[in-house]
């Protein structure tokens, strides 16, 4: 018997969200305004992916604006989304920065394994948010 509306309090969900996944030839599917008046518990960033620092700042600020530091998980990829190859030490702490200074508090890893120049980030994102 599937799981009701009023069955679901043992359960937390969340969403994996994205403006560049789009209805053909339309908007994005993902209403961040909209998801965010729901019950769900979180909602995490795959838009947070690019390679692009000013997509990225846009993204994280649409993800915070809408659900909160709360109920806000940023995605993050180990490496160039366009290129696949790993991120340049400045573009990992460029991205920690940022997620600090949005008072993000949840860190949502994509790739693995981690490399090990990412530890001392996560680390200090860990012990200070």
């Amino acid at each position: 018997m599937p799981p009701t509306p009023t069955s679901l309090h043992h359960y937390h969900l969340q969403v994996d969200v994205a403006t560049w996944v789009t209805v053909p030839n339309g908007p994005s599917i993902w209403d961040y305004t909209l998801i965010s008046g729901t019950k769900v518990d979180k909602a995490i960033s795959m838009g947070t992916y690019t390679s692009n620092d000013a997509f990225f700042d846009n993204q994280l600020a649409l993800l915070v604006d809408a659900f909160g530091t709360d109920r806000a998980g940023c995605g993050l990829e180990t490496v160039n989304a366009s290129t696949n190859a790993p991120l340049a030490q400045a573009e990992i702490e460029y991205r920690f920065g940022e997620m600090t200074k949005y008072g993000v508090r949840e860190l949502d890893i994509w790739r693995f394994p981690v490399p090990v120049d990412w530890w001392p980030y996560i680390e200090s994102f860990v012990f200070n948010s």
